[in-house]
């Protein structure tokens, strides 16, 4: 759905969760080609948490919260204990980095719209 048509159809002071892959994220940096996300077939577009916020707000919804979680196990090849270090860190990082796997954003369209 459109963020247009998610504000024309929802009521005045309704909100919207938009959930979709961060093309921003550290597993993505660290996998590049090989993550298993970035599937032209699934996703015709990527996006940034800035990028998701603009369209909201450009649309006419009021960002309420932008957040990001999870990374994928990028060790792979590395030891195992190195690799869920590296993968809990780089989890809780994310959190205010916004460059987790996945964006978030929490939008409201105006009461007065």
């Amino acid at each position: 759905m459109r963020v247009k048509t998610a504000l024309r159809v929802l009521r005045p002071g309704g909100v919207i969760y938009i959930c979709t892959v961060n093309y921003e994220s550290y597993t993505l940096e660290l996998l590049g080609a090989e993550w298993k996300l970035l599937m032209p077939e699934a996703h015709l577009s990527l996006y940034t948490p800035q990028t998701l916020q603009r369209f909201c707000t450009q649309a006419g919804f009021e960002v309420l919260a932008v957040w990001s979680s999870g990374v994928r196990d990028p060790g792979r090849r590395a030891l195992p204990g190195a690799s869920a270090l590296r993968k809990a860190a780089l989890s809780a990082l994310s959190r205010f980095t916004l460059k987790g796997d996945r964006i978030i954003v929490l939008a409201r369209k105006p009461a007065a719209y």
